[in-house]
């Protein structure tokens, strides 16, 4: 789905940026549009995937930071990176719909006070 639309819409800026050079009687050599669409089109695409990742990247990020929370609650005194991690294996959590670790990391956040 996400590939359709991505094509979908490089099609669509492509035909924009033609329109647009085609008016102000910019010269396209090599496809001008196609660079442009494409320079619009990739900051676009890459914050989707970072924004949106998919499911076994999420997995990966609630796994590392579950065990860096549970790495540092058992040996470090710094709160702040503690309650980090442990916010951040919530999040992922909640993200993917894993009940029984999000009440976990629910509670966590809850006792150790890192509202």
């Amino acid at each position: 789905m996400f590939f359709f639309t991505l094509i979908t819409t490089w099609a669509a800026l492509w035909i924009v940026f033609w329109q647009l050079f085609k008016h102000y009687k910019i010269p396209q050599p090599l496809g001008a549009g196609w660079l442009a669409s494409m320079m619009v089109l990739a900051p676009i695409s890459f914050a989707y995937i970072h924004f949106n990742p998919d499911l076994a990247e999420l997995k990966k990020r609630a796994t590392m930071a579950e065990q860096q929370y549970f790495l540092l609650s058992n040996g470090s005194l710094d709160h702040d990176r503690i309650c980090q991690q442990a916010n951040i294996a919530l999040k992922n959590y909640k993200q993917l719909g894993d009940q029984h670790k999000t009440e976990l990391f629910a509670y966590i956040v809850m006792s150790d006070k890192c509202l």
